[in-house]
């Protein structure tokens, strides 16, 4: 048997050959790989094919060479063979044993090195051998204290010793022992080098000290020393460790580096890049990074891979600078590695489907997928590459909307040997769910399962669960849930949340409570609740209309700190407002805006437009603090604000705003603009009513030009009651003239639109009594009026009777003056189709509200008798009777029964003659309703007053002779009408009437 005869590893004397390895001298293997490497630095030769480095292995510093007996000794632990082995070695043998021990990562090979070295009798401080041991130690992840150990043992330590202790400092994130090992280098007469400053950033970096590392810099300054590429390399990876977010700070220490005349190499490009990404870096910051890799003399892979992992970050800034790096990999083979498309794909997805850079990962994708056809990975590693770079391309094509395309990655991953795992059936099950498809991605799990034998995990079903939520299929969501459930996966938040979500799409009572059982299941089986799961137990709860339960999640939410889910607060401010509790859902929007807490816009506007409904003055309010918290009011919330004002008759406020709606191009609906010019009108504000009038009209016609006419009435601010003024049959008009601004219309000008173009009957009465009453405007009141009674049927007309009396009387008085008859005549019977309108809308209320009896059958009776003696049609209405109040309108019931009258007597819609002097009006035959006491009901009741009658009656008098007799006999009946009634009313009990007394309670 032959003896072992190992003595040094270095020069081989001793060892013998029947035992001992040829092996090839480092050198050697050195110089064999590099020579397979292609040169940056050497041209290719014209027409040569360029290097491909798709799945070339990567060039690794060989580790060194120990006899196959030593390395046995030192893995089995054996101390006594390791000691017997290395004895006869010189001492540098011990430090190559320790090298390899640490190359390797064998902490007990270390272990049984240092229990060897010492029973060997050698000096156990020595610098060279503390340095070597300190090092590995920190190689192999021993804990710090074994490495302080070993350090402690020197009593004059070097600067390499010094340095070593501190790099595995850094590595344990000891920042206070660091720093501790640099104050004893002062007392050991040591001065720190640039490698000593290396490793204390990296030390203050890791143990999270931003101010550590800046001292570090300023004292690495101090010493006069030159800051190196690397320096500025462990610079940026220790900011980013230790939490620096300023990218300005970034820049500056970059462009420092430029002032010290360091130009950037690729590791301190990568580093930058990679704190960069850590920051919020501008669009201009982030264009400078492409400008900074681009200025490179060859970007490698490290370079472009930090680089789109920062725009990944940034999906803003992705679509502008993506394709340009795209183009940079196809230019250059050396890019095209697994881990640039990965981070390629990655930027992509993240940029999502409205970026436009589905069809650059498609293009990536086929490239990709026809490298690994012509060369299919072959070592483990490299399979791994491939799955991580086929896995993001799948997640690329399907965040990009080609579910399709996703889809087929899984047989082109089996083509070149790469199995699916794990992350691929989350993926390729997330494409269905993305597409809406809940049973097709139940059926991938299913077939993924099955065919590759993956076992699902908690990520696999949580993509299950989300899909099925997104589909909103309860049904096979809680399938999932079983079947999770039954493979013994134990839920996490993220299941619960998805859950929560199902439920909440399928909208029953019944599962928006599961959805907060849900939350109380989590807390029984010790699942950490989230925000995203309390953002979903408050929407359960505000859709079962349920504040209290709201405000009771929000405040536990609030008491964990998990109240952070953008749309959480949001959900508790609507919750309210939807639940009428607007103090409290105003209190808590200001307590979140002034704490900065993120709500949703929409819930904020929904608040301010409860508030303009019933509280106007809190609207204005509320929308000064959106505008102070930077949250921009929309079109509809404006409008509303604006309505609200009006109706409370703050003119100033409402036009103030309604100036704000003009600006970000919103318009006002019918019944909103309709408020603002009354509001406008009575304010005494002319020009601003005109001005909202014309804007009203010129957008409705430009809408009716296009053929959307009605349109704008179901625009911002619109409501179901402003169409009750258009009354049957106004959509069937000719289309109009439009009415031209206030300061350019010719007074003169008729107004002609339809009236589902024009503001509300109230809007041109209040314009009409505003303009009548204001001296040198009397033409323009005028056409105000003549648009009133011509372009508005009856029905319409009829709310404005009680409200805008005087616009009546006003227009008529004014006619009569101007010695314009035929004028003041139209509106006497256009005052008087209102009524007809007017009282057969009231009674037509009171009739559907009781059963036939004798009583209406009487009422009809004595219609047809008033009708066939040609009287007014008057309506007597009762003690319980109520008129129409200031701005409410007809409903289209009464139109519909009203429609007769305004046939047959007034105006309809087109111009109007005035009748000829010999015949009587006749007005329309309407049901009549008598009652015990007449007094209180005409109280209430639209009236003309006597003075207004009488002035008619001269005037008609003054006519040419039988010109308008009729007209005469008419108002003077109405007087002594008006006479008798009063009279009447003054007797504690009035007399039985004639059903032959002429009535006229509609005038």
């Amino acid at each position: 048997m032959t003896s072992l005869h190992l003595v040094c590893v270095t020069c081989g004397r001793g060892v013998s050959p029947s035992l001992s390895r040829v092996t090839p001298s480092r050198p050697a293997i050195r110089r064999s790989f590099t020579q397979n490497r292609p040169s940056r630095a050497a041209p290719r030769a014209a027409g040569s094919a360029a290097p491909h480095r798709f799945d070339a292995p990567r060039y690794r510093k060989p580790p060194p060479l120990l006899p196959y007996q030593l390395q046995q000794a030192l893995l089995h632990g054996d101390a006594a063979g390791t000691l017997t082995l290395l004895s006869p070695c010189p001492g540098h043998a011990w430090d190559e044993a320790a090298a390899w021990a640490g190359d390797r990562g064998s902490l007990p090979a270390l272990r049984c090195l240092l229990e060897a070295r010492a029973r060997s009798g050698l000096d156990p401080g020595d610098p060279k051998w503390v340095t070597r041991v300190v090092t590995s130690l920190r190689r192999a992840g021993a804990p710090l204290a074994e490495a302080w150990a070993v350090f402690c043992t020197t009593p004059t330590p070097t600067l390499y010793t010094c340095n070593a202790i501190i790099a595995a400092c850094a590595r344990a994130r000891d920042w206070p022992r660091a720093h501790e090992v640099l104050q004893g280098m002062r007392v050991w007469h040591v001065a720190p080098d640039v490698v000593t400053f290396n490793s204390l950033l990296q030390a203050a970096g890791a143990g999270g000290s931003l101010a550590g590392v800046r001292a570090t810099l300023g004292a690495l300054r101090s010493a006069s020393l030159a800051p190196t590429p690397t320096t500025y390399a462990v610079l940026f990876t220790a900011l980013a460790a230790a939490g620096l977010r300023d990218a300005d700070e970034l820049w500056a220490l970059l462009r420092a580096a430029g002032e010290g005349g360091l130009r950037p190499t690729p590791h301190m490009v990568s580093a930058f890049l990679a704190a960069l990404r850590r920051t919020a870096p501008r669009d201009d910051q982030v264009a400078d990074a492409v400008a900074l890799v681009d200025a490179l003399p060859w970007p490698g892979e490290n370079e472009v891979t930090a680089l789109l992992s920062l725009l990944r970050h940034r999906p803003g800034a992705a679509p502008r600078h993506v394709p340009a790096l795209w183009r940079a990999i196809q230019a250059s083979p050396e890019l095209q590695t697994p881990h640039v498309f990965s981070s390629l794909f990655a930027a992509c997805a993240h940029a999502g489907a409205g970026s436009g850079l589905d069809a650059l990962a498609q293009e990536a994708y086929e490239l990709m997928r026809g490298l690994y056809l012509r060369r299919a990975p072959t070592s483990g590693k490299a399979r791994e590459a491939a799955l991580l770079a086929f896995n993001a391309a799948a997640h690329a094509l399907s965040m990009g909307g080609r579910a399709e395309a996703a889809r087929a990655v899984e047989g082109d991953m089996l083509a070149v040997g790469v199995t699916p795992d794990a992350a691929t059936l989350s993926i390729l099950v997330s494409s269905h769910g993305a597409a809406g498809d809940g049973a097709g991605a139940a059926a991938a799990f299913d077939r993924l399962v099955a065919a590759h034998a993956i076992p699902p995990g908690a990520a696999a079903f949580g993509s299950l669960l989300a899909a099925q939520a997104r589909a909103g299929d309860l049904a096979r969501a809680s399938a999932a849930w079983r079947r999770m459930r039954a493979a013994r996966v134990r839920p996490n938040a993220r299941h619960y949340a998805s859950l929560m979500r199902a439920c909440e799409a399928d909208g029953s009572p019944r599962a928006l409570r599961r959805a907060l059982a849900l939350l109380r299941a989590m807390r029984a089986e010790g699942v950490p609740r989230s925000p995203a799961a309390y953002a979903g137990a408050l929407r359960a709860a505000r859709a079962l209309r349920d504040a209290g339960a709201v405000l009771a999640l929000y405040a536990e939410a609030c008491r964990e700190g998990l109240a952070t889910d953008p749309g959480a607060a949001g959900t508790l401010v609507a919750a309210c407002t939807e639940a009428g509790r607007l103090d409290e859902a105003l209190g808590w929007a200001k307590t979140l805006l002034r704490a900065h807490a993120a709500i949703d816009a929409g819930a904020l506007c929904a608040l301010t437009r409860a508030l303009a409904a019933r509280e106007p003055e809190r609207a204005l309010r509320m929308l000064g603090l959106l505008r102070a918290q930077g949250v921009e009011a929309g079109p509809e919330t404006l409008a509303a604000v604006v309505g609200g004002c009006a109706a409370l008759g703050r003119a100033q406020d409402a036009w103030d705003v309604y100036a704000e709606l003009r600006r970000v191009g919103g318009r006002a609906g019918r019944d909103v603009a309709t408020r603002l010019v009354v509001a406008l009108a009575r304010a005494g504000q002319l020009a601003e009513a005109e001005a909202v009038w014309g804007h009203f009209i010129n957008e409705a016609q430009s809408l009716h030009d296009t053929g959307r006419q009605g349109g704008l009435a179901a625009g911002a601010g619109s409501s179901d009651a402003s169409a009750s003024e258009d009354g049957a049959g106004a959509a069937s008009r000719p289309p109009p003239d439009v009415i031209p601004e206030a300061a350019s219309r010719d007074a003169s000008a008729v107004v002609s639109p339809p009236s589902r173009q024009l503001p509300g009957a109230s809007a041109a009465a209040a314009l009409a009594l505003a303009c009548l009453e204001t001296p040198g405007h009397l033409a323009d009141g005028w056409a105000y009026f003549r648009a009133l009674a011509e372009e508005y049927p009856p029905v319409a007309q009829a709310a404005t009777l009680l409200p805008f009396r005087r616009a009546w009387e006003a227009a008529a008085m004014a006619a009569c003056r101007a010695g314009r008859l035929q004028d003041a005549l139209l509106a006497l019977d256009a005052w008087q189709a209102a009524s007809d309108a007017w009282h057969a809308g009231r009674l037509g209320r009171e009739e559907r509200g009781q059963e036939p009896g004798a009583d209406s059958v009487r009422s009809r009776r004595r219609s047809r008798r008033l009708a066939d003696l040609g009287g007014g049609g008057a309506t007597m209405q009762g003690p319980g009777a109520r008129g129409v109040q200031d701005g409410a309108e007809a409903t289209p019931a009464a139109a519909s029964e009203g429609s007769d009258g305004a046939e047959a007597g007034g105006p309809t819609g087109g111009g109007h003659e005035s009748p000829p002097a010999t015949s009587v009006p006749a007005l329309a035959p309407k049901p009549v309703r008598l009652a015990s006491s007449a007094a209180p009901g005409l109280a209430r009741a639209p009236r003309l007053s006597s003075a207004t009658l009488a002035y008619l009656a001269a005037c008609c008098h003054r006519a040419p002779a039988g010109a308008e007799t009729a007209r005469v006999l008419q108002l003077c009946a109405m007087l002594r009408t008006r006479r008798q009634e009063a009279m009447e009313a003054a007797q504690p009990h009035p007399p039985k009437r004639s059903h032959h007394f002429y009535q006229d309670g509609a005038l």
